[in-house]
């Protein structure tokens, strides 16, 4: 994120195709870019998600200049003022990019609308949020020189257990939810009106630290050494087979599927 030193993150030179390189010391740091191209993200264990504008990253790398100084375009700190744990283990963004989770361990999944480029242009300035503040948790710090994510809904999860693993369907309406609890919960997050609402629930050996999700699979796994598989639609559990370690990492491969 934007508290990286500066000599941990640089671009490569003379690459055969253009590479970025963000090295980070964190013990956990989501990583992600649209899948349009627009936007990458950065969070970890200062609690708190970057947006940065990949075409600004890929332009100073070309001129070979450092994209370290590089602001990014909006930051959201999830740390509790109460509590010290908004770490963030996850997020993942919608195949259309039109939709972006974070997970975090203030015990809840957090769902956005994302902007196309030219939409977060319009909106520069970003002003204090809409109020969602609860007896549980005030709302998320928001900064930076425009708003590319706006909060949609806030999933509480299993009665505020901390979140490390988050996936979102391809039409971005649905996510998928684990952590330090034994259940994994699909939530509907189409609503705009509503808050996000359980569809199934799933149990899980252990704590969960991967999910991964397509229109038929759901898998999860962690420290139960087990991987899971159900299925996505109703969360019927399908077949589940043991490993000899915790599994911190799950990627389904689309064309199989």
């Amino acid at each position: 994120t934007s508290s990286i030193p500066k000599s941990h993150l640089s671009d490569m030179s003379r690459p055969r195709g253009l590479v970025i390189v963000f090295l980070v010391t964190s013990a956990s740091a989501p990583f992600d870019i649209s899948p349009d191209g627009s936007w990458l993200t950065l969070g970890g264990y200062d609690s708190t998600i970057a947006v940065y504008d990949l075409n600004e990253l890929v332009a100073a790398a070309r001129a070979r200049k450092s994209v370290v100084d590089i602001e990014p375009l909006q930051e959201i700190n999830y740390k509790p003022a109460k509590n010290p744990l908004g770490f963030i283990w996850s997020s993942h963004f919608s195949k259309a990019s039109s939709t972006f989770v974070v997970g975090s361990w203030n015990g809840y999944a957090y769902v956005y609308d994302v902007a196309s480029p030219a939409e977060a242009r319009k909106a520069k300035k970003i002003s204090p949020p809409r109020s969602r503040a609860t007896a549980e948790l005030e709302p998320p710090r928001e900064s930076g020189r425009m708003r590319v994510l706006s909060e949609r809904g806030r999933i509480h999860f299993c009665g505020g257990s901390r979140v490390y693993a988050v996936h979102v369907a391809d039409d971005g309406n649905r996510v998928v939810v684990g952590g330090r609890s034994l259940s994994v919960v699909m939530y509907d997050c189409s609503s705009r009106a509503l808050p996000p609402s359980p569809v199934w629930t799933a149990e899980g050996r252990d704590f969960t630290y991967t999910v991964a999700l397509t229109d038929t699979f759901c898998a999860f796994a962690g420290t139960g050494r087990v991987v899971q598989v159900v299925s996505s639609p109703t969360g019927d559990s399908l077949f589940k087979f043991s490993v000899a370690r915790t599994v911190q990492s799950i990627c389904m491969f689309r064309h199989f599927l």
